[in-house]
């Protein structure tokens, strides 16, 4: 016996070895999806082994695809990311650092205002264009995965329904936390009650009768009414949604968690690492873990930082959770729609000085750069100082769209990080790693420009070293960090004549006037939209992708501007040659 014992934990303990070993050689990739008003950020570990990756999941859904009027027409999210070195009028690299080379973001941006995206033509076409492209690029990202964990925040729309079959690859094994509460009255704080509860009722049905997955509330972990553990009674209601009512199993569900039947469930909180989660309160699940190196190597790199938190605000119930990624020295963490008391129990329970903060925790060095994904899409009423002084981070990551829906980003947030960072109370290593980045952009709302007619008033923000650095995919589309730098899969680049020309975000007019040049481009009539003459470029500059229909010039001003037609609207953006 005591042999059998040995063999075993010496075998444990080689699968350990060997997973470890595999990740000192082992990739990961970052990602934050562009899904407008709503949230997704995928980690991949062992990202350049096809048969041992592992995905970690932070949300999957979107309210609105509205973004940049530039991804309008866009027929194809599966285009590859490209380095800057290949093809230049395909480069959809944003900042690239090979072996830490300095390299230049080359576009030159000003601030300015960008046209709203919410008429109901233009939002018809995102919805009808966008969103089937953006679930096909997603489910290929998961396709060769070999497992993936699922951490969805809570149950707004716009964090859960693009959690489908058109999303998740049918065969991939998921182990899934739908943290809050989903059986109590999950739409009350909701202002769309009726689309949350369509959302909850599809993905519940969705993951309870999916094969290879297991469903985990860890808002009822602890509740066991009339001696059942309910996590068990609900994943059994909820595998015969195949042929059950599924307003009926909710409603059963519902009757078992209410206070008037029994005493309502006290959700247990945690905070600590991943495998120490799965030992307390899904103990089968660690010794699953355990036993297969490449989950291990992810799991070992997965902190939770708040679960559980009593709360009265659905939002705060998201967790925060982190990863690290070795290979590229970052940490991600991940937020969701989490407010001030979250990270307020964050560090109430972590405790947070200067020499008790999260590096200080996971025994990070100073040059190990960490991620913040802003709470809330970069809602103002989300930032806090503990926050900042906790995770110390020196890069933000927001999931937002135009803002034409709801406000997201805020410019208050975003300046005021700026305002933290460049007062030293932050530290700023990315600038020290990737040299030379001069400038990028943001959309944002700027709340103080309210009007009675301008809601939620647009502006391109330029930003400049040493700022730090903001990623949103409102502008770059989808944003990818591995080894080699930060890279999107969205060109602002255009060719004319051998040269590069660069997308001015921030410059452009939706009438223009005076006469239009035809001597300086070829080109032909091919409209007229009772304003100007519209002019068509008579070579495809990109057979791949190319959603800029028309290019002209103005008379008056020689400059050259791409043309976006969208139903019956037509956005022009000013192109800039490039001076390399």
């Amino acid at each position: 016996m005591a042999r059998l014992v040995l063999r075993l934990s010496l075998t444990f303990w080689l699968f350990c070895f060997l997973g470890l070993v595999s990740s000192a050689f082992a990739e990961e990739e970052f990602y934050i999806l562009p899904f407008g008003q709503g949230s997704g950020q995928l980690i991949i570990y062992n990202a350049n082994d096809p048969d041992h990756k592992v995905g970690v999941l932070y949300d999957l859904g979107s309210k609105s695809l509205q973004m940049h009027p530039k991804f309008l027409l866009r027929g194809d999210w599966e285009q590859k990311f490209k380095k800057i070195s290949e093809e230049s009028h395909f480069a959809a690299t944003l900042l690239v650092a090979e072996e830490f080379t300095p390299v230049k973001q080359r576009p030159s941006l000003t601030v300015g205002a960008t046209p709203q995206t919410t008429e109901r033509k233009v939002g018809a076409t995102q919805s009808r264009k966008i969103k089937t492209s953006l679930q096909k690029f997603t489910k290929e990202l998961l396709s060769d995965l070999k497992y993936l964990f699922v951490f969805i925040s809570h149950t707004d729309i716009d964090h859960i329904n693009l959690l489908d079959n058109d999303t998740i690859p049918e065969k991939l094994p998921l182990m899934v936390f739908l943290c809050g509460d989903w059986f109590g009255d999950v739409c009350a704080q909701s202002e769309d009650a009726a689309l949350t509860s369509r959302a909850v009722k599809s993905v519940l049905s969705f993951l309870g009768t999916r094969p290879h997955t297991h469903v985990e509330f860890p808002y009822y972990w602890g509740f066991n009414p009339q001696g059942q553990n309910f996590n068990d009674l609900a994943r059994s209601k909820l595998s015969t949604l195949d042929h059950a009512d599924i307003d009926i199993v909710l409603s059963e569900l519902a009757i078992i968690t209410s206070k008037t039947n029994y005493e309502s469930p006290c959700p247990r909180f945690f905070s600590g690492p991943f495998m120490e989660m799965l030992g307390l309160f899904m103990s089968p699940f660690k010794g699953f873990v355990e036993s297969d190196p490449d989950l291990l190597s992810a799991a070992i790199n997965i902190d939770v930082w708040s679960l559980n938190l009593p709360v009265s605000d659905v939002n705060d119930f998201s967790p925060i959770v982190s990863c690290i990624l070795p290979s590229i020295n970052l940490s991600v963490v991940l937020t969701g729609d989490a407010g001030v008391p979250v990270f307020q129990s964050v560090t109430g329970i972590r405790g947070c000085s200067p020499t008790h903060d999260y590096k200080n925790i996971k025994g990070l060095d100073s040059s190990h750069l960490v991620l913040l994904m802003l709470p809330h899409h970069g809602s103002w009423k989300n930032i806090s100082g503990e926050m900042l002084r906790f995770f110390k981070p020196s890069i933000f990551g927001i999931a937002a769209g135009d803002g034409g829906q709801h406000g997201h980003p805020s410019l208050r947030s975003v300046k005021w990080i700026e305002h933290i960072a460049l007062q030293k109370e932050l530290q700023i290593p990315f600038m020290c790693r990737y040299e030379g980045v001069d400038s990028y952009s943001i959309i944002t709302i700027d709340e103080e420009a309210r009007s009675p007619t301008v809601k939620y008033p647009h502006k391109v923000l330029k930003m400049q070293a040493p700022s730090p650095l903001f990623l949103c995919p409102n502008i770059y589309g989808c944003i990818k960090w591995d080894q080699e730098g930060i890279h999107t899969n969205s060109s602002n680049v255009i060719t004319i004549n051998d040269v590069d020309h660069y997308l001015d975000n921030a410059a452009h007019t939706l009438e223009m006037q005076g006469d239009i040049r035809t001597d300086t481009i070829e080109c032909v009539e091919v409209g007229d939209t009772g304003k100007t003459t519209v002019l068509h470029y008579k070579q495809p500059l990109d057979k791949e992708f190319q959603p800029y229909t028309c290019l002209l010039t103005d008379r008056s001003t020689s400059k050259i501007y791409a043309a976006l037609l969208v139903e019956d609207k037509t956005f022009f953006y000013e192109l800039v040659a490039s001076n390399n």
